[in-house]
């Protein structure tokens, strides 16, 4: 499964170098839109629907890590974003000059 979807991931990482090197190139060609226009959509269709197949895969991947192999993020070094219990809203006295 793994190696599916680092397959997946590579195919979406070529299909986005050539949709941003083959569009520009298209749409700069002499007859321009009305030519290349099928080819376009047809890539960002293909993109599309890699991005879709990539988010799958990532969620099977996901669910199968934490159900067989009991993985879990570790918690962030230093009690996460903020050092201290309160949160980003202290509750102590307010400064002066804010309400």
């Amino acid at each position: 499964m793994t190696i599916a979807f680092q397959s997946a991931v590579f195919a979406l990482i070529a299909i986005s170098f050539l949709l941003v090197i083959g569009v520009p190139v298209a749409l700069a060609s002499p007859d321009g839109w009305s030519s290349s226009k099928n080819v376009v959509f047809s890539g960002v269709s293909l993109w599309i629907g890699s991005v879709l197949f990539v988010g799958i895969l990532n969620s099977f991947i996901s669910q199968i890590c934490s159900r067989f192999f009991r993985l879990k993020l570790p918690p962030p070094p230093g009690g996460g974003l903020y050092s201290s219990s309160e949160g980003p809203f202290p509750s102590g006295p307010r400064r002066r000059g804010f309400p």
